[in-house]
């Protein structure tokens, strides 16, 4: 069997997010209960578009329009359960937010799968297309849903010119 490796964990919670509410120095007192002489880190997307994330206590957390995510730093149990205990805070700080859904992923990548996993996984279409392969399987537990992903996405082969 193929070893794991750990990728990265966080909690989710899909809703309306007033990112104006939630500025980084608003993740850090409303969630954080942090005050203003307690630095903490901005980190700012320079080559993509996306909202900043606040790096406190092991989690990096960012806000946008329709999600509040915390990725935990290192995939520890003790930090995604930090994670959770936080995005309830927000939802308890926000009362106001619609909120659709909220959930947590524990993510694993193989790092040499199996022919037969492969197998699997095999592209249903013509190989020359570039389709990510993908298999789910959703179960219901009681209360929720358990979702179990497994994907591959093929290496993007380089432009001729």
């Amino acid at each position: 069997m193929s070893g794991l490796k750990h990728i990265v964990w966080n909690t989710v919670v899909a809703g309306k997010w007033n990112p104006a509410i939630l500025t980084p120095k608003g993740i850090a007192e409303q969630i954080f209960n942090k005050t203003d002489d307690v630095p903490f880190e901005v980190l700012v997307p320079l080559d993509t578009m996306g909202p900043p994330k606040v790096r406190i206590e092991g989690l990096l957390v960012s806000a946008n329009f329709d999600r509040f995510v915390i990725d935990c730093e290192k995939s520890d149990w003790e930090l995604l359960e930090k994670s959770k205990e936080y995005c309830r805070k927000a939802i308890d700080a926000l009362p106001k937010t619609p909120v659709s859904a909220a959930g947590f992923n524990i993510r694993y990548q193989l790092e040499e799968p199996a022919e037969e996993f492969l197998e699997l996984l095999k592209p249903s279409l013509d190989d020359s297309c570039y389709v990510p392969q993908y298999l789910a399987q959703a179960m219901p537990v009681s209360p929720g849903l358990f979702d179990l992903d497994f994907f591959e996405t093929p290496p993007i082969p380089p432009l001729e010119t």
